[in-house]
């Protein structure tokens, strides 16, 4: 199989700019995004007019779930968004000793990079692509291997 070297990000601003190049973009987003999108279109010389939606909280209880759900024990925990490493990283590092047989999975490169910086010292599976058969397929593989 091939695999892409770009991300989903760049993938997408190149078929958006091939599909409509005339016109506009308007990219509504969440103030964490990241620029891949809107670069990507103005590399194609498409204008991308960026607005920003909404913005990510943390539940306030978010301890105490945690806190609940890590009493059991856990083969995988999945990271979906750099936005999840980040508001469970101080309560996860807490727990990390009931965590050492646990397989942290990133679901793309920017949730890699977050793990990765927030657990420094810790291995990530990273999902070859961001879609539900690179998880299947990177989670396979962290079964296998471990």
């Amino acid at each position: 199989a091939v695999v892409s070297t770009q991300s989903t990000g760049e993938l997408c601003g190149e078929l958006l700019a091939k599909f409509q190049k005339s016109m506009p973009w308007t990219f509504f987003r969440g103030e964490k995004s990241l620029e891949t999108v809107p670069v990507t279109l103005k590399k194609h010389g498409v204008t991308c007019r960026c607005v920003t939606v909404y913005s990510v909280i943390a539940r306030n209880d978010i301890r105490s779930v945690l806190a609940a759900a890590l009493e059991s024990s856990w083969d995988f925990l999945v990271f979906f968004s750099p936005s999840g490493v980040e508001y469970t990283a101080k309560t996860l590092r807490h727990a990390e000793a009931s965590l050492l047989q646990t397989v942290f999975v990133a679901f793309g490169p920017s949730t890699e990079i977050a793990v990765r910086i927030e657990f420094e010292d810790r291995g990530v599976v990273v999902c070859e692509s961001p879609t539900p058969e690179g998880l299947v397929s990177a989670l396979e593989s962290a079964r296998e291997s471990g």
